[in-house]
């Protein structure tokens, strides 16, 4: 018993090194499971940040197009329109020899 008497700084200062080894211990598994948690969300916050940037693309190429796509849509209405007035025209032109095709038939009875 008197051993420890005489060596208690020395045994103090172990068992504190004891202790602060195993603190150390355990916050060095504790980080290393932070780190590859935090790793395994960059990965995932990686990816829905590609999928992000990719859409973000894909929609700022589709508004690009919208000009183009206006100025095809103008022409087919111009294009359609011209159809139209062509149809009136040949339209008024059917009914006018349906009128004087049937003409005769007026003078005749029916």
């Amino acid at each position: 018993m008197n051993w420890l008497w005489d060596h208690a700084v020395l045994l103090a200062f172990l068992v504190a090194l004891v202790v602060v080894l195993v603190a150390l211990a355990v916050l060095l598994l504790r980080g290393l499971r932070l780190y590859r948690t935090v790793r395994r969300a960059a990965g995932a916050v990686s990816e829905g940040a590609r999928a992000l940037s990719d859409d973000v693309q894909r929609v700022a190429d589709a508004a690009q197009g919208i000009p183009e796509r206006q100025a095809e849509i103008a022409a087919a209405v111009e294009d359609l329109q011209h159809r139209a007035a062509a149809l009136g025209v040949l339209t008024r032109h059917a009914l006018a020899a349906q009128r004087i095709l049937l003409g005769p038939l007026r003078y005749m009875g029916r």
